[in-house]
């Protein structure tokens, strides 16, 4: 699929054929309402692991540590 065939990429309309599948699915979490209020919903909490973990199980969320991470990513990282 070519950029002429859809019309030029925007911000809020990605080209599907040109994301990985965690851009993807990163996208669709972006988009999802239920996501962003799960996720407002944490962050209006104190840091609270337990509740991170549960979203994290909910939506099926992974986390790989970051360049000069000094711990193991974790679903606690959410909450900070």
């Amino acid at each position: 699929m070519s950029q002429e065939d859809n019309g030029p990429a925007s911000d809020d309309k990605a080209v599907p054929d040109e994301l990985t599948l965690a851009e993807f699915a990163a996208e669709f979490l972006r988009r999802n309402p239920d996501y962003q209020q799960d996720f407002q919903s944490l962050a209006e909490q104190e840091a609270r692991p337990d509740v991170a973990a549960a979203l994290a199980r909910r939506w099926g969320l992974r986390f790989r540590p970051g360049p000069g991470a000094t711990h193991s990513a974790g679903p606690a990282d959410l909450a900070n």
